[in-house]
Protein backbone atom coordinates (compact mmCIF):
# COMPACT_ATOMS: atom_id res chain seq x y z
CA UNK A 1 0.00 0.00 0.00
CA UNK A 2 2.94 2.43 0.92
CA UNK A 3 4.68 2.15 -2.04
CA UNK A 4 1.32 3.42 -4.21
CA UNK A 5 -0.05 6.80 -4.85
CA UNK A 6 -3.10 8.84 -5.79
CA UNK A 7 -1.47 10.90 -8.71
CA UNK A 8 -3.60 14.38 -9.54
CA UNK A 9 -3.54 15.85 -12.95
CA UNK A 10 -6.61 17.94 -12.06
CA UNK A 11 -7.29 21.37 -11.86
CA UNK A 12 -6.53 23.85 -8.47
CA UNK A 13 -10.30 24.01 -7.48
CA UNK A 14 -10.07 20.10 -6.89
CA UNK A 15 -7.24 19.69 -4.64
CA UNK A 16 -9.44 19.98 -1.57
CA UNK A 17 -11.57 16.96 -2.69
CA UNK A 18 -7.72 15.09 -3.85
CA UNK A 19 -6.43 15.27 -0.16
CA UNK A 20 -9.86 14.39 1.31
CA UNK A 21 -9.78 11.13 -1.06
CA UNK A 22 -5.76 10.39 -0.40
CA UNK A 23 -6.59 10.56 3.31
CA UNK A 24 -9.75 8.25 3.09
CA UNK A 25 -7.60 5.64 0.91
CA UNK A 26 -4.53 6.30 2.74
CA UNK A 27 -2.61 7.14 0.01
CA UNK A 28 0.16 9.67 -0.76
CA UNK A 29 -0.88 12.69 -3.02
CA UNK A 30 1.27 13.54 -5.67
CA UNK A 31 0.23 16.16 -8.02
CA UNK A 32 2.55 15.30 -11.06
CA UNK A 33 2.45 17.14 -14.80
CA UNK A 34 1.84 14.92 -17.97
CA UNK A 35 5.25 14.09 -18.33
CA UNK A 36 5.61 12.80 -14.97
CA UNK A 37 2.18 11.03 -14.74
CA UNK A 38 3.60 9.10 -17.94
CA UNK A 39 6.80 8.12 -16.44
CA UNK A 40 4.67 7.16 -13.22
CA UNK A 41 2.69 4.67 -15.23
CA UNK A 42 6.07 3.64 -16.86
CA UNK A 43 8.26 2.73 -13.40
CA UNK A 44 5.31 3.17 -10.70
CA UNK A 45 3.91 0.46 -8.15
CA UNK A 46 0.67 1.08 -8.94
CA UNK A 47 -2.58 3.76 -7.51
CA UNK A 48 -4.93 6.11 -9.01
CA UNK A 49 -4.51 8.90 -11.63
CA UNK A 50 -7.30 11.91 -10.40
CA UNK A 51 -8.06 13.99 -13.27
CA UNK A 52 -11.18 16.41 -14.50
CA UNK A 53 -9.61 15.79 -18.23
CA UNK A 54 -9.86 12.66 -19.87
CA UNK A 55 -7.46 13.44 -22.80
CA UNK A 56 -4.22 11.77 -20.96
CA UNK A 57 -5.94 8.47 -20.69
CA UNK A 58 -7.24 8.21 -23.79
CA UNK A 59 -4.10 9.18 -25.23
CA UNK A 60 -2.16 6.22 -22.64
CA UNK A 61 -4.72 3.66 -22.99
CA UNK A 62 -2.95 0.89 -24.14
CA UNK A 63 -0.49 1.47 -21.12
CA UNK A 64 -2.94 2.03 -18.39
CA UNK A 65 -4.68 -1.76 -19.57
CA UNK A 66 -1.07 -2.89 -18.88
CA UNK A 67 -0.18 -1.08 -15.16
CA UNK A 68 -2.01 -1.28 -12.31
CA UNK A 69 -3.33 2.19 -11.89
CA UNK A 70 -7.13 3.13 -12.25
CA UNK A 71 -7.77 6.45 -14.09
CA UNK A 72 -10.76 8.23 -12.08
CA UNK A 73 -12.49 11.35 -14.16
CA UNK A 74 -14.09 13.87 -12.43
CA UNK A 75 -17.24 15.01 -14.05
CA UNK A 76 -20.85 15.48 -14.14
CA UNK A 77 -21.50 13.20 -16.97
CA UNK A 78 -21.09 9.53 -17.60
CA UNK A 79 -18.64 9.48 -20.31
CA UNK A 80 -16.61 6.39 -21.70
CA UNK A 81 -13.27 5.81 -22.95
CA UNK A 82 -13.28 2.77 -25.42
CA UNK A 83 -11.17 0.06 -24.56
CA UNK A 84 -9.58 1.40 -21.17
CA UNK A 85 -10.34 -1.12 -18.34
CA UNK A 86 -9.57 0.70 -15.49
CA UNK A 87 -11.22 3.20 -15.82
CA UNK A 88 -14.49 5.24 -13.77
CA UNK A 89 -16.16 8.91 -13.79
CA UNK A 90 -17.47 9.91 -10.48
CA UNK A 91 -19.25 13.91 -9.44
CA UNK A 92 -17.92 16.17 -7.39
CA UNK A 93 -19.65 14.87 -4.78
CA UNK A 94 -17.47 13.31 -1.83
CA UNK A 95 -19.61 10.27 -1.05
CA UNK A 96 -19.84 9.18 -4.59
CA UNK A 97 -16.35 9.94 -4.99
CA UNK A 98 -14.63 7.87 -2.47
CA UNK A 99 -17.17 4.43 -3.50
CA UNK A 100 -15.80 4.48 -7.34
CA UNK A 101 -12.62 5.54 -6.35
CA UNK A 102 -12.33 2.09 -4.18
CA UNK A 103 -13.87 0.41 -6.06
CA UNK A 104 -11.55 1.18 -8.97
CA UNK A 105 -8.59 0.39 -6.44
CA UNK A 106 -10.34 -3.48 -5.72
CA UNK A 107 -10.37 -3.91 -9.58
CA UNK A 108 -7.06 -3.03 -9.37
CA UNK A 109 -5.36 -4.99 -6.59
CA UNK A 110 -7.92 -8.14 -7.59
CA UNK A 111 -7.19 -8.31 -10.92
CA UNK A 112 -4.00 -11.18 -10.73
CA UNK A 113 -6.46 -12.97 -8.19
CA UNK A 114 -9.39 -13.24 -10.03
CA UNK A 115 -10.46 -15.55 -13.15
CA UNK A 116 -11.85 -14.34 -16.23
CA UNK A 117 -15.10 -15.48 -15.01
CA UNK A 118 -14.69 -13.95 -11.63
CA UNK A 119 -13.98 -10.60 -13.33
CA UNK A 120 -16.98 -10.55 -14.82
CA UNK A 121 -18.63 -11.35 -12.26
CA UNK A 122 -16.85 -8.65 -9.89
CA UNK A 123 -17.51 -5.89 -12.87
CA UNK A 124 -21.14 -6.84 -13.17
CA UNK A 125 -21.38 -6.49 -9.51
CA UNK A 126 -19.97 -3.05 -9.49
CA UNK A 127 -21.71 -1.76 -12.06
CA UNK A 128 -25.22 -2.62 -10.10
CA UNK A 129 -23.69 -0.83 -7.03
CA UNK A 130 -22.86 1.55 -9.11
CA UNK A 131 -25.85 2.06 -10.28
CA UNK A 132 -27.62 1.70 -6.73
CA UNK A 133 -25.41 4.47 -5.53
CA UNK A 134 -26.31 7.05 -8.44
CA UNK A 135 -30.22 6.16 -8.52
CA UNK A 136 -30.36 6.72 -4.61
CA UNK A 137 -28.29 10.04 -5.36
CA UNK A 138 -30.99 11.34 -8.01
CA UNK A 139 -33.76 10.11 -6.20
CA UNK A 140 -32.75 12.24 -3.37
CA UNK A 141 -32.31 15.49 -5.37
CA UNK A 142 -35.58 14.94 -6.79
CA UNK A 143 -37.39 14.42 -3.57
CA UNK A 144 -35.84 17.67 -2.25
CA UNK A 145 -36.52 19.15 -5.41
CA UNK A 146 -40.34 18.37 -5.26
CA UNK A 147 -40.22 19.69 -1.88
CA UNK A 148 -39.27 22.77 -2.93
CA UNK A 149 -41.34 22.84 -5.89
CA UNK A 150 -44.29 22.50 -3.12
CA UNK A 151 -42.78 24.98 -0.70
CA UNK A 152 -42.64 27.93 -3.17
CA UNK A 153 -46.22 27.02 -4.85
CA UNK A 154 -47.92 27.07 -1.37
CA UNK A 155 -46.13 30.78 -0.72
CA UNK A 156 -47.20 32.03 -3.85
CA UNK A 157 -50.71 30.26 -3.53
CA UNK A 158 -50.54 32.46 0.44
CA UNK A 159 -49.15 35.79 -1.24
CA UNK A 160 -52.41 35.37 -3.45
CA UNK A 161 -54.68 35.11 -1.18
CA UNK A 162 -53.13 37.82 0.94
CA UNK A 163 -52.95 40.58 -1.86
CA UNK A 164 -56.24 39.77 -3.32
CA UNK A 165 -57.98 40.29 0.28
CA UNK A 166 -56.22 43.22 0.86
CA UNK A 167 -57.35 44.77 -2.51
CA UNK A 168 -61.01 43.38 -2.40
CA UNK A 169 -61.69 45.14 1.19
CA UNK A 170 -61.07 48.75 -0.26
CA UNK A 171 -62.41 47.58 -3.78
CA UNK A 172 -65.83 47.24 -2.31
CA UNK A 173 -65.49 50.63 -0.24
CA UNK A 174 -64.89 51.96 -3.59
CA UNK A 175 -67.59 50.46 -5.33
CA UNK A 176 -70.01 51.46 -2.81
CA UNK A 177 -69.17 54.47 -2.86
CA UNK A 178 -70.04 54.49 -6.48
CA UNK A 179 -73.97 53.52 -5.48
CA UNK A 180 -74.19 56.25 -3.00
CA UNK A 181 -73.24 58.84 -5.88
CA UNK A 182 -75.85 57.20 -8.28
CA UNK A 183 -78.41 58.71 -6.07
CA UNK A 184 -76.82 61.93 -6.92
CA UNK A 185 -78.34 64.62 -9.40
CA UNK A 186 -75.33 63.99 -12.15
CA UNK A 187 -75.44 65.70 -15.46
CA UNK A 188 -75.40 63.22 -18.37
CA UNK A 189 -71.78 63.13 -18.73
CA UNK A 190 -71.39 62.38 -14.93
CA UNK A 191 -73.29 59.49 -15.02
CA UNK A 192 -71.59 58.52 -17.97
CA UNK A 193 -68.10 58.40 -16.19
CA UNK A 194 -70.30 57.03 -13.00
CA UNK A 195 -71.06 54.23 -14.84
CA UNK A 196 -67.78 53.76 -16.59
CA UNK A 197 -66.06 53.66 -12.86
CA UNK A 198 -68.32 51.19 -12.05
CA UNK A 199 -68.13 48.85 -14.68
CA UNK A 200 -64.08 48.75 -14.66
CA UNK A 201 -64.66 48.22 -10.53
CA UNK A 202 -66.83 45.30 -10.95
CA UNK A 203 -64.57 44.10 -13.46
CA UNK A 204 -61.88 44.22 -10.98
CA UNK A 205 -63.98 42.79 -8.41
CA UNK A 206 -64.48 40.21 -10.22
CA UNK A 207 -60.99 38.99 -11.33
CA UNK A 208 -59.80 40.07 -7.90
CA UNK A 209 -62.80 37.23 -6.47
CA UNK A 210 -61.40 34.80 -9.33
CA UNK A 211 -58.40 35.05 -8.18
CA UNK A 212 -59.14 34.77 -4.51
CA UNK A 213 -61.18 31.31 -5.49
CA UNK A 214 -58.37 29.90 -7.63
CA UNK A 215 -56.50 29.86 -4.19
CA UNK A 216 -58.59 28.15 -2.00
CA UNK A 217 -59.05 25.42 -5.07
CA UNK A 218 -55.26 25.64 -5.37
CA UNK A 219 -54.72 24.71 -1.80
CA UNK A 220 -56.98 22.48 -1.35
CA UNK A 221 -59.36 24.34 1.15
CA UNK A 222 -62.64 23.59 -0.76
CA UNK A 223 -64.45 20.29 -0.14
CA UNK A 224 -68.19 18.92 -1.24
CA UNK A 225 -71.21 19.70 0.55
CA UNK A 226 -74.01 17.74 -0.41
CA UNK A 227 -77.33 18.72 -0.04
CA UNK A 228 -80.79 18.38 -1.13
CA UNK A 229 -82.06 20.72 -4.31
CA UNK A 230 -84.49 20.76 -6.66
CA UNK A 231 -83.28 21.62 -10.31
CA UNK A 232 -86.08 23.50 -11.94
CA UNK A 233 -85.93 25.84 -8.63
CA UNK A 234 -81.99 26.25 -9.22
CA UNK A 235 -82.54 26.81 -12.86
CA UNK A 236 -85.11 29.84 -12.03
CA UNK A 237 -82.66 31.46 -9.44
CA UNK A 238 -80.16 31.35 -12.34
CA UNK A 239 -82.75 33.01 -14.54
CA UNK A 240 -84.24 35.69 -11.93
CA UNK A 241 -80.25 36.89 -11.33
CA UNK A 242 -79.36 37.39 -15.06
CA UNK A 243 -82.61 38.38 -16.75
CA UNK A 244 -82.32 42.02 -15.69
CA UNK A 245 -78.85 41.77 -17.76
CA UNK A 246 -80.27 40.03 -20.36
CA UNK A 247 -83.28 42.14 -21.06
CA UNK A 248 -80.80 45.63 -20.38
CA UNK A 249 -78.47 43.85 -23.66
CA UNK A 250 -81.68 43.00 -25.34
CA UNK A 251 -81.02 39.00 -24.94
CA UNK A 252 -83.60 36.63 -24.59
CA UNK A 253 -82.64 34.31 -21.95
CA UNK A 254 -84.59 31.00 -22.06
CA UNK A 255 -85.04 28.01 -19.26
CA UNK A 256 -85.78 24.24 -19.75
CA UNK A 257 -85.83 21.64 -16.88
CA UNK A 258 -87.28 19.00 -16.17
CA UNK A 259 -90.79 17.68 -16.90
CA UNK A 260 -91.43 17.42 -13.19
CA UNK A 261 -90.09 18.42 -10.00
CA UNK A 262 -86.96 16.64 -9.51
CA UNK A 263 -85.24 16.18 -5.79
CA UNK A 264 -81.55 15.77 -6.38
CA UNK A 265 -78.54 15.55 -3.98
CA UNK A 266 -75.22 17.52 -4.24
CA UNK A 267 -72.71 20.59 -3.82
CA UNK A 268 -75.86 22.86 -5.02
CA UNK A 269 -73.28 26.04 -3.90
CA UNK A 270 -70.64 24.69 -6.27
CA UNK A 271 -73.22 24.00 -8.85
CA UNK A 272 -74.48 27.28 -8.86
CA UNK A 273 -71.40 29.18 -8.97
CA UNK A 274 -70.25 26.96 -12.27
CA UNK A 275 -73.96 27.90 -13.91
CA UNK A 276 -73.66 31.54 -12.75
CA UNK A 277 -69.88 31.37 -14.28
CA UNK A 278 -70.81 29.84 -17.70
CA UNK A 279 -74.67 32.22 -18.11
CA UNK A 280 -72.97 35.28 -17.07
CA UNK A 281 -69.94 34.58 -19.63
CA UNK A 282 -72.47 33.69 -22.19
CA UNK A 283 -74.31 37.04 -21.76
CA UNK A 284 -70.98 38.86 -21.96
CA UNK A 285 -69.90 37.63 -24.94
CA UNK A 286 -72.99 37.39 -26.84
CA UNK A 287 -73.93 40.42 -28.97
CA UNK A 288 -77.17 39.43 -30.43
CA UNK A 289 -79.98 36.59 -29.99
CA UNK A 290 -80.23 34.52 -26.70
CA UNK A 291 -78.74 32.33 -24.14
CA UNK A 292 -80.36 28.73 -22.92
CA UNK A 293 -79.92 27.14 -19.62
CA UNK A 294 -81.36 24.07 -19.36
CA UNK A 295 -80.95 20.34 -17.73
CA UNK A 296 -81.90 16.76 -17.60
CA UNK A 297 -81.74 13.23 -16.26
CA UNK A 298 -78.60 11.09 -18.12
CA UNK A 299 -77.86 7.63 -17.25
CA UNK A 300 -75.04 8.52 -15.31
CA UNK A 301 -77.10 11.52 -13.42
CA UNK A 302 -78.05 14.75 -14.58
CA UNK A 303 -76.33 17.27 -17.65
CA UNK A 304 -76.90 20.60 -17.60
CA UNK A 305 -76.31 22.88 -20.66
CA UNK A 306 -75.58 26.61 -21.25
CA UNK A 307 -76.04 27.74 -25.35
CA UNK A 308 -75.37 30.88 -26.82
CA UNK A 309 -75.52 32.52 -30.35
CA UNK A 310 -72.82 34.14 -29.80
CA UNK A 311 -70.01 34.73 -32.63
CA UNK A 312 -68.80 31.18 -31.58
CA UNK A 313 -64.57 29.84 -30.80
CA UNK A 314 -62.48 28.29 -33.34
CA UNK A 315 -61.34 24.83 -32.97
CA UNK A 316 -57.85 25.18 -32.27
CA UNK A 317 -59.05 27.21 -29.01
CA UNK A 318 -61.21 24.89 -27.33
CA UNK A 319 -58.51 22.68 -26.04
CA UNK A 320 -57.45 26.16 -23.93
CA UNK A 321 -60.71 27.30 -22.83
CA UNK A 322 -60.17 26.04 -19.29
CA UNK A 323 -56.47 26.67 -18.71
CA UNK A 324 -55.89 29.31 -16.12
CA UNK A 325 -55.42 32.55 -16.85
CA UNK A 326 -55.54 32.04 -21.02
CA UNK A 327 -58.29 33.93 -22.56
CA UNK A 328 -59.65 34.03 -26.58
CA UNK A 329 -57.82 37.41 -28.00
CA UNK A 330 -60.55 38.14 -30.34
CA UNK A 331 -63.34 37.07 -27.71
CA UNK A 332 -65.07 40.00 -26.95
CA UNK A 333 -63.22 43.78 -26.21
CA UNK A 334 -60.75 44.23 -23.48
CA UNK A 335 -62.61 46.19 -21.30
CA UNK A 336 -64.79 43.07 -21.49
CA UNK A 337 -62.09 40.54 -20.19
CA UNK A 338 -61.89 39.28 -16.58
CA UNK A 339 -58.85 37.54 -15.06
CA UNK A 340 -58.89 34.43 -17.36
CA UNK A 341 -59.99 32.51 -14.79
CA UNK A 342 -63.64 31.81 -14.71
CA UNK A 343 -63.59 28.50 -17.01
CA UNK A 344 -60.66 27.22 -15.19
CA UNK A 345 -62.63 27.56 -11.77
CA UNK A 346 -65.41 25.78 -13.03
CA UNK A 347 -63.80 23.29 -14.59
CA UNK A 348 -62.19 22.55 -11.47
CA UNK A 349 -65.52 23.05 -9.09
CA UNK A 350 -66.96 20.22 -11.36
CA UNK A 351 -64.29 17.97 -11.09
CA UNK A 352 -64.18 18.48 -7.08
CA UNK A 353 -67.70 16.98 -7.63
CA UNK A 354 -67.25 13.96 -9.35
CA UNK A 355 -68.24 15.40 -12.82
CA UNK A 356 -66.83 16.29 -15.90
CA UNK A 357 -67.55 19.88 -18.42
CA UNK A 358 -66.97 19.78 -22.17
CA UNK A 359 -67.81 22.82 -24.83
CA UNK A 360 -68.21 22.10 -28.16
CA UNK A 361 -68.39 25.66 -31.03
CA UNK A 362 -68.90 26.46 -34.22
CA UNK A 363 -67.80 30.05 -35.48
CA UNK A 364 -71.22 32.11 -36.53
CA UNK A 365 -72.85 29.31 -34.49
CA UNK A 366 -72.46 30.24 -31.08
CA UNK A 367 -71.36 27.45 -28.06
CA UNK A 368 -72.60 25.04 -25.68
CA UNK A 369 -70.98 24.37 -22.25
CA UNK A 370 -71.96 21.42 -20.67
CA UNK A 371 -71.54 20.15 -17.46
CA UNK A 372 -72.59 16.14 -16.45
CA UNK A 373 -72.67 15.47 -12.78
CA UNK A 374 -73.17 12.23 -10.35
CA UNK A 375 -76.64 14.02 -8.85
CA UNK A 376 -77.97 11.48 -6.59
CA UNK A 377 -81.96 11.92 -7.49
CA UNK A 378 -84.76 11.09 -5.06
CA UNK A 379 -88.79 10.75 -5.88
CA UNK A 380 -90.79 13.47 -6.51
CA UNK A 381 -92.72 15.12 -3.62
CA UNK A 382 -95.07 13.19 -2.08
CA UNK A 383 -98.73 14.17 -2.94
CA UNK A 384 -99.37 15.75 0.81
CA UNK A 385 -96.24 17.33 0.96
CA UNK A 386 -96.38 18.67 -2.72
CA UNK A 387 -97.69 22.03 -1.99
CA UNK A 388 -95.46 22.66 0.83
CA UNK A 389 -92.47 21.20 -1.06
CA UNK A 390 -93.11 23.75 -4.25
CA UNK A 391 -93.58 26.53 -2.26
CA UNK A 392 -90.27 26.21 0.01
CA UNK A 393 -88.51 25.67 -2.95
CA UNK A 394 -89.41 28.53 -5.00
CA UNK A 395 -89.25 31.04 -1.92
CA UNK A 396 -85.78 29.79 -1.81
CA UNK A 397 -85.15 30.72 -5.43
CA UNK A 398 -86.81 34.30 -4.88
CA UNK A 399 -85.40 35.17 -1.61
CA UNK A 400 -81.82 34.29 -2.96
CA UNK A 401 -82.27 36.05 -5.85
CA UNK A 402 -83.55 39.05 -4.04
CA UNK A 403 -80.60 38.58 -1.94
CA UNK A 404 -78.26 39.37 -4.56
CA UNK A 405 -79.93 42.39 -6.51
CA UNK A 406 -79.95 44.09 -2.99
CA UNK A 407 -76.05 43.39 -2.37
CA UNK A 408 -75.67 44.66 -6.35
CA UNK A 409 -77.96 48.00 -5.89
CA UNK A 410 -79.88 46.62 -8.34
CA UNK A 411 -82.82 48.29 -6.55
CA UNK A 412 -85.35 47.54 -9.88
CA UNK A 413 -84.89 44.18 -10.13
CA UNK A 414 -85.20 43.70 -6.46
CA UNK A 415 -88.30 45.49 -6.38
CA UNK A 416 -89.53 43.05 -9.60
CA UNK A 417 -88.90 39.91 -7.64
CA UNK A 418 -90.48 40.99 -4.56
CA UNK A 419 -94.09 41.76 -6.44
CA UNK A 420 -93.72 38.59 -7.64
CA UNK A 421 -92.81 36.80 -4.39
CA UNK A 422 -96.28 38.19 -2.71
CA UNK A 423 -98.14 37.19 -5.52
CA UNK A 424 -96.47 33.93 -4.42
CA UNK A 425 -97.47 34.16 -1.03
CA UNK A 426 -100.74 34.96 -1.51
CA UNK A 427 -101.57 31.80 -3.65
CA UNK A 428 -100.20 29.60 -0.99
CA UNK A 429 -101.84 31.19 1.75
CA UNK A 430 -98.24 32.40 3.47
CA UNK A 431 -100.55 35.75 4.40
CA UNK A 432 -98.36 36.15 7.52
CA UNK A 433 -95.29 37.37 4.62
CA UNK A 434 -97.27 39.65 2.80
CA UNK A 435 -97.06 42.87 5.54
CA UNK A 436 -93.22 42.30 5.57
CA UNK A 437 -93.07 42.39 2.07
CA UNK A 438 -95.08 45.32 1.12
CA UNK A 439 -93.08 47.51 3.35
CA UNK A 440 -89.94 45.93 2.29
CA UNK A 441 -90.81 46.63 -1.43
CA UNK A 442 -91.88 50.25 -0.33
CA UNK A 443 -88.14 50.56 1.19
CA UNK A 444 -86.07 49.26 -2.03
CA UNK A 445 -88.29 51.71 -4.17
CA UNK A 446 -87.27 54.60 -2.35
CA UNK A 447 -83.71 53.39 -2.03
CA UNK A 448 -83.53 53.32 1.89
CA UNK A 449 -80.65 51.12 2.19
CA UNK A 450 -81.10 51.00 6.11
CA UNK A 451 -84.81 50.23 5.88
CA UNK A 452 -84.70 47.40 3.31
CA UNK A 453 -81.33 45.61 4.53
CA UNK A 454 -82.95 44.92 8.19
CA UNK A 455 -86.02 44.15 6.59
CA UNK A 456 -85.05 41.95 4.33
CA UNK A 457 -83.67 39.39 6.94
CA UNK A 458 -86.55 39.69 9.04
CA UNK A 459 -88.23 38.60 6.10
CA UNK A 460 -86.08 35.50 6.05
CA UNK A 461 -86.52 34.82 9.09
CA UNK A 462 -90.34 34.88 8.75
CA UNK A 463 -90.48 32.91 5.70
CA UNK A 464 -88.36 30.15 7.70
CA UNK A 465 -90.45 29.81 10.48
CA UNK A 466 -93.56 29.35 8.37
CA UNK A 467 -91.96 26.55 6.83
CA UNK A 468 -91.73 24.68 9.75
CA UNK A 469 -95.14 25.79 11.45
CA UNK A 470 -96.87 24.54 7.48
CA UNK A 471 -94.75 21.13 8.17
CA UNK A 472 -95.62 20.97 11.73
CA UNK A 473 -99.26 21.57 10.62
CA UNK A 474 -98.91 18.99 7.72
Amino acid sequence: MDERELIFLGKETLINSAKNLSNTLGLPLVKKTRLEAFEALVKGQGGLILSDDASFAKEHKDLLNRRPYGFLLVEAGTALIEGLIHFETAPLEPAILRHRAKGLLERIWLKDRLSDQDMAEQDRHHALTNEKAVLGHLRNQLKDALALAERRAKEKTDLLNLLSHEIRTPLNGIISLLHFFEASELTPDQEGYLRALTRTGNTVLEMVNGLLEWGKIESGQIECQAKEFEVNGLLEEIELLFRPLANQAGIALRTQGSAQPALVTGDLMKLRQSLVNLVGNALKYTESGWVSISAGPIKTGWRFEVKDSGKGIAADKLGHLFNPFWQVEEYGSKENRGSGLGLAIVKQLVEIMGGKIEVSSQIGQGSCFAIELPLVAKSPYPAEEKSLGKFASEGEVYLWAIKRHLGDRNLLAAQSLLERFEVLCQTHGALELVPGLKQLTEAVRLGQREVYQPAFYQLVKRFNGTQIAQSGAA
